[in-house]
């Protein structure tokens, strides 16, 4: 299997592992009583149309990297949301997969979320995301948590991985190889790029599915410039994703359990079970198997 095969087919088992999130907490949502709303299941459609968008970009990408490869990978080899390490990424981060870096970055957000919480009451942002009128108004407290945390998430994660991959691509072979440009002129672009014209996107994203909540648009812009940044520097769109999940799990434990001695010990659980998880994988899979 070529390296190029690999990364389709890796990419395809990652694709495959958020539409899991995304199909249980539908489900659990449904039996629980959550989500059984002609409100709430427009929306889940609408977040179904964004994992689509961002399934197909980053497919069109893929196949726009590809044919750059055919010719030379001058520029680095990296589609920017499943190339960890991959330049101009920071290849310290090629020792990881996919699902190593997800479940360190769930724990380390995990235990800044619980700090921040704790000591100061705010998630990593007032993120607007998970305070949305019909949240408050259409949801159960269980279906609000896996709405936000693994549906809202995991499709506006997924939208802008697409976009960013498919822009990324554009940029390298409408651009630096039309006008011949230096690679340290590429990788200069890349960072400005994803850090200027992707966190404007998140916001749009954000106005078009919750309309204009101007008071927050600050929050979420530093949110997408952050998420941007992880993205870039990794060359993986999972940290972000593990961001935002954390982000809004947090926003809904403090919401529906606010005394902190129960929110403690929800986050303290899940920490724990994370990095169970996170060992038990480490040492009885991950060595013996590399996810593609």
């Amino acid at each position: 299997m070529t390296t190029t095969q690999k990364e389709e087919v890796s990419t395809l088992i990652l694709q495959g592992f958020i539409l899991l999130f995304m199909g249980i907490a539908g489900f659990i949502g449904l039996v629980a009583g959550g989500f059984d709303t002609d409100f709430v299941i427009n929306t889940y459609t609408i977040y179904g149309v964004y994992f689509l968008v961002g399934f197909l970009s980053m497919h069109t990408a893929i196949q726009i990297n590809k044919f750059i490869k055919t010719k030379d990978n001058k520029y680095g080899d990296s589609i920017s949301f499943n190339s960890l390490g991959k330049a101009p990424a920071l290849s310290f981060f090629k020792k990881f997969n996919w699902l190593q870096i997800y479940m360190i970055c769930l724990i380390l957000f995990s235990v800044i979320g619980l700090l921040g919480q704790t000591f100061t009451g705010q998630s990593f942002t007032k993120y607007l995301g998970a305070e949305t009128p019909f949240v408050k108004q259409q949801f159960t407290e269980t279906g609000s948590i896996l709405f936000s945390t693994f549906i809202v998430a995991t499709a506006e994660n997924m939208a802008i991985a697409g976009f960013f991959a498919l822009a990324m691509s554009i940029t390298l072979m409408l651009l630096t190889r039309r006008f011949n440009w230096a690679k340290d002129n590429y990788f200069t672009l890349y960072w400005l790029i994803g850090l200027s014209f992707f966190p404007i996107l998140w916001v749009g994203l954000h106005l078009l599915t919750y309309g204009g909540q101007e008071s927050a648009l600050y929050s979420v812009f530093l949110f997408g410039f952050t998420g941007a940044f992880l993205t870039l520097l990794t060359g993986s769109f999972m940290p972000w994703f593990a961001l935002h999940q954390v982000n809004n799990l947090f926003l809904d434990l403090r919401r529906y359990f606010g005394s902190n001695e129960v929110l403690f010990t929800v986050a303290i659980f899940i920490i724990l079970a994370l990095g169970g998880i996170y060992f038990f994988l480490n040492n009885y899979f991950w060595k013996k198997r590399r996810i593609v």
